[in-house]
């Protein structure tokens, strides 16, 4: 589908009423709707994309190369996600969960995927490999994504539901059909579809058959505009924003939603703030691979340990429309001789002859350090964008 409607960008990103939805289905029934941008679905083949990791992690497997994985891997922290059906039941997965393929649920999961549990461990769903995928980029693989719903609600990436899937993984998936009552691929006909809560769901012709899919997985997806709260169209925000993540770095921790669109987050999050560069601007993480702009993102000296999709995670003041940090250098103080100290009179001959050789090594020390110094120290914006970034990392 090629359509790109704006108005799905200009609501909050936790929250897109249905009914501004079900609208857009009427216009794009009736005719053109104007655009800013058209999407064109890459077809490409099926085959897995991995990278190496630190030994004793293995290789993480990031899906399908036409529906890859999506979040942040190397993170420390938890997600909470809500697993209950009728009645909510809350589990704490790692914070890196559904960033890679993996069998998330197995041992975690402790209402079904523990020992005795039913399944049980390394059972069913409990032992199938599953990830959070983009359903606006996810083809060619044996089962549509589907919606993440009331386990993570709210939670969006680059301003469209959160998707998850167990095909693009290898998976079977054994969860979705007792356990997610209201997700639209279990409605069968068009009137149960249609019957789905909230209108979270269309009929139709997809890539899979005539099936009940979610908006995004039925090919109803937009453009992102030029400029907005996810960033440049051509360097956009990643991460996933809304979810109940709380990240930690050493001592401290954040929210989850830190970096994952473009906002001022120093004067949240930054000790330092107000006061010190960069305070005022706004700033969201990049994936490098996908950043077009002239200004080329920074590696993230904070979390120097988290990737996406296998990249070292970067960050971007321009995305946003913000200004990188920078200062005037500052010149050096001229270093002052020390003063000789006098030999005492009762200092033998030869301390005095240890102590005037030393004297003179220290003298020769000095002016090569003047020396250096008279032109003062070369000044490297980027560099200090990275010390700035690390200094954040100890307040």
């Amino acid at each position: 589908s090629n359509w790109s409607p704006i108005i799905r960008h200009s609501l909050s990103p936790s929250c897109f009423p249905r009914v501004a939805m079900a609208a857009m289905k009427v216009t794009l029934f009736v005719g053109a709707l104007a655009t800013v941008g058209a999407r064109t679905f890459q077809q490409r083949s099926l085959r897995g994309i991995s990278v190496d990791v630190e030994e004793g992690k293995g290789e993480l497997n990031f899906g399908s190369d036409a529906c890859k994985c999506i979040g942040f891997q190397g993170v420390d922290g938890t997600t909470v996600v809500n697993i209950g059906n009728d009645t909510d039941y809350y589990i704490t997965f790692p914070a890196e969960v559904g960033s890679y393929c993996k069998a998330w649920d197995d041992g975690i999961n402790d209402l079904h995927c523990g020992e005795g549990d039913e399944p049980g461990k390394g059972n069913g769903f409990c032992g199938q490999p599953w990830c959070f995928v983009d359903a606006c980029h996810c083809a060619g693989v044996k089962n549509p994504p589907k919606l993440v719903g009331h386990m993570m609600k709210n939670t969006v990436y680059k301003g469209m539901p959160l998707y998850y899937s167990f095909s693009t993984c290898g998976g079977e998936d054994l969860w979705t059909a007792g356990h997610m009552e209201k997700e639209c691929t279990n409605a069968e006909t068009e009137e149960e579809c249609n019957a789905v809560p909230e209108d979270s769901c269309d009929w139709g012709d997809t890539a899979w058959g005539r099936k009940c899919l979610g908006w995004e997985a039925a090919g109803m997806c937009m453009e992102l505009p030029e400029q907005s709260e996810w960033g440049d169209h051509d360097c956009p925000c990643v991460g996933l924003n809304g979810a109940n993540t709380t990240l930690k770095v050493e001592d401290r921790t954040h929210n989850g939603d830190m970096g994952t669109l473009c906002q001022i987050w120093g004067s949240e999050y930054d000790s330092m703030c107000p006061g010190a560069p960069g305070c005022d601007q706004p700033w969201c993480f990049v994936d490098p691979s996908n950043c077009r702009i002239a200004d080329k993102p920074q590696k993230s000296a904070y979390f120097p340990d988290a990737t996406f999709q296998g990249h070292q995670l970067h960050y971007s003041y321009e995305t946003c429309g913000g200004k990188r940090p920078t200062v005037e250098p500052k010149k050096e103080e001229p270093t002052e001789e020390p003063k000789k100290e006098e030999p005492k009179e009762d200092q033998t001959k030869q301390e005095a002859v240890e102590g005037n050789q030393e004297d003179s090594e220290d003298q020769e020390e000095i002016k090569e350090l003047e020396g250096e110094n008279d032109e003062g120290p070369p000044f490297d914006l980027d560099a200090f964008a990275d010390e700035w970034h690390e200094e954040w990392r100890h307040h």
